[in-house]
């Protein structure tokens, strides 16, 4: 990546380009990878497609979808009623798919078990359907609220009882980082993303790079990326 980026500079500036440090390859690099990221997540892209919507977009993001599960569940002064907190993971990013296993009393009185969907809402949200009889958390569906830091807050009926939580989610990328080659040397850290996005995150770093120096060039650069994308 490092090369490419270089060659792709020096060939739109007839190799004139300004002299980068590895240190400052890899700034270009990490912060490229995360417009990358959001761009693609968010359908801030010139294509207006977002994670998940066509199989292009669940290429680009693949290898950044991970699991998770809890059965901590925690209850403090904090605490909305029928409130509990869960922890997230330390990459947790964005979340992708969201449900819990749950026990709770069939029209019979009988002790069931099964999974429901956990639905995320605003607090403005909240606020409106938490005393609405159709829309209010039942034993089909736990209402989700976020916390500061890496904390979810889910809201039940306070009649059933939650067992496990699953998370599918969209983790922070690795830092790129080619380390043996700086000033103080260190561990080399490859790009995770699949394959073919390489060469995306690389022309948008060149982009920005143009932009960085004020090169004329970089209006055609950036047109050149939306072909590429």
């Amino acid at each position: 990546m490092h090369l490419e980026f270089k060659i792709g500079l020096d060939k739109i500036l007839s190799l004139n380009a300004p002299g980068y440090t590895a240190e400052e390859i890899d700034v270009l690099l990490n912060n490229s990878q995360e417009q990358f990221i959001e761009q693609r997540a968010y359908r801030t892209n010139p294509k207006r497609t977002g994670l998940e919507e066509d199989q292009k977009r669940r290429d680009d993001l693949r290898e950044l979808i991970k699991n998770y599960t809890t059965s901590s569940f925690s209850i403090t002064a904090n605490s909305k009623s029928n409130g509990s907190f869960i922890g997230l993971p330390d990459d947790y990013r964005h979340s992708i798919q969201e449900e819990i296993n749950i026990t709770y009393k069939d029209c019979n009185g009988d002790s069931r078990t099964k999974v429901i969907s956990v639905v995320p809402v605003t607090h403005d949200r909240y606020n409106k359907i938490i005393d609405d009889p159709f829309n209010k958390p039942d034993e089909d569906e736990v209402l989700r609220l976020d916390y500061e830091g890496n904390v979810f807050e889910l809201i039940t009926d306070g009649i059933i009882t939650l067992n496990k939580y699953f998370l599918r989610y969209l983790k922070e990328p690795r830092t790129i980082r080619f380390g043996t080659k700086y000033v103080i040397p260190t561990t080399d850290i490859d790009c995770e993303l699949a394959p073919h996005t390489h060469r995306e995150i690389i022309a948008i770093s060149v982009q920005n790079a143009l932009e960085n120096i004020e090169s004329q060039r970089y209006r055609t650069k950036k047109e050149e990326n939306i072909v590429i994308e």
